[in-house]
């Protein structure tokens, strides 16, 4: 799912489903897009945890199990969950959850478009931690609760003024059907990716670099 801002005095995002990251990269790779968020793994581990979920989950406190542990890179060729967790607790000591096996498609379709260079527009965010950010503290309810949903749209509030080029995907769709919460993901995110530009989202991760170059870390 993409939200999107086109204006420079925005008051509606636009809101689309989008089955391909590709098309989406490549408007990064035009120029026509400044920013991208994405709730998806960037920079992948080959054993030990990555230092920005860590930092993220103990941010969050106690909306920590939003931020699945991310996959070691060894099991993005893996081709069952029973596979896949038994190569990650060979390797890290650690199974691999069903939740975190369910996205690991999408994590294999990001990880193949990603490249070092992309990374000055694209990066991985988490909803949860912009929440905090802009709440100064993390949000009380879970997101797919009616008072969830409340509480995250009153810390959105009014869309702000945003760069006319601003984008930000949800955490890609499984099931390909956008629920009300991965829409108010989306709109936070959009928040992140112009905060972003501004120089005001959270960084969190200690500068660590996988194994194909990318900086493992989370803005929010």
């Amino acid at each position: 799912m993409v939200a999107t801002a086109w204006t420079d005095s925005l008051e509606i995002a636009t809101i689309r489903i989008e089955s391909d990251l590709r098309r989406l990269f490549d408007l990064v790779a035009r120029h026509d897009v400044a920013r991208v968020a994405i709730d998806m793994c960037i920079g992948l581990a080959d054993a030990e945890p990555r230092s920005c979920d860590i930092e993220a989950r103990s941010l969050l406190g106690p909306r920590r199990g939003s931020v699945f542990p991310s996959p070691i890179r060894a099991t993005l060729e893996c081709g069952s969950h029973a596979e896949a967790s038994a190569v990650s607790r060979t390797i890290s000591g650690r199974g691999m959850s069903i939740q975190t096996w369910n996205i690991v498609p999408k994590i294999v379709e990001v990880d193949r478009l990603m490249s070092v260079e992309l990374q000055d527009h694209v990066s991985e965010a988490h909803p949860e931690v912009a929440f905090a950010r802009l709440n100064g503290s993390p949000a009380q309810h879970h997101k797919a609760t009616p008072a969830g949903r409340a509480e995250r749209l009153a810390i959105i509030g009014p869309v702000p003024e945003m760069h006319p080029s601003t984008a930000v995907v949800a955490a890609p769709l499984v099931r390909g059907t956008a629920r009300p919460d991965d829409v108010i993901d989306a709109l936070i995110l959009v928040r992140t990716a112009a905060d972003w530009i501004a120089g005001d989202a959270w960084l969190l991760g200690d500068g660590t670099h996988d194994s194909r170059g990318l900086e493992m870390l989370i803005r929010g």
